[in-house]
C-alpha cells in the first residue's frame, strides 16, 4: 500500500505545488485523516519500519479514493496550461520551499529536492510525476513479484 501512496503523494506535491503553485489535493479534502496517515511528505527516504507502520494504518479504500482525487486534479491542472506555459522552469526556490517549509520531503531525502530543483520545466513536471515515476515503481513491483515466484500481473 505504501508504493501507491508514495506515487500518489509524488504526483500529487509535483502537479499542484510545482507546475502550477496551486493546493495539493490531499489539503483540499482533509485526505491525511481521511487515510489515516500523518506524514505530508511524499515518502522517499522512509525507513522499513516507518512503510510497515504506514502500511498497516492506510486505510485502502480512502487511499483509492485520494489517488482517484489526485488524477482528476492533475487532469484538470493540464487543461489549465496552454503550450507555451509549459517550457516555463518551476522555481528553484518554490521547490525548496515547497520540500523544506511545507514537508515536502522528509529529512534525509534532500537529494529529492535537489532533483527536483534542477531547472525542470512544467512539461517535465508533468511528464515525470503522473507518468515515468509511477511507471518505474510498476516495473519494481512486478520484479519483486517475479522473484518472489508469484505469477506476471
Amino acid at each position: 500500500m505504501w508504493l501507491v501512496w508514495h506515487m500518489a503523494r509524488v504526483e500529487d506535491v509535483g502537479v499542484n505545488r510545482f507546475a502550477v503553485d496551486g493546493r495539493q489535493v490531499m489539503d483540499k479534502g482533509d485526505w491525511a485523516a481521511r487515510m489515516n496517515v500523518t506524514r505530508r511528505d511524499v515518502g522517499t527516504g522512509m525507513t522499513d519500519a516507518e512503510v510497515d507502520a504506514l502500511s498497516a494504518a492506510l486505510d485502502l479504500a480512502a487511499l483509492r479514493r485520494y489517488w482517484d482525487a489526485v488524477i482528476d486534479g492533475t487532469l484538470a491542472v493540464v487543461d489549465t496550461l496552454a503550450g507555451e506555459n509549459l517550457h516555463a522552469v518551476v522555481p528553484a526556490d518554490r521547490v525548496r520551499r515547497v520540500a523544506n517549509e511545507e514537508g515536502g520531503v522528509a529529512k534525509g531525502a534532500e537529494w529529492l529536492t535537489e532533483f527536483w530543483a534542477k531547472d525542470r520545466t512544467r512539461a517535465w513536471v508533468l511528464a515525470q510525476t503522473p507518468f515515468l515515476h509511477p511507471y518505474g515503481h510498476y516495473f519494481e513491483a512486478r520484479a519483486v513479484r517475479g522473484m518472489w515466484g508469484q505469477p506476471s500481473l
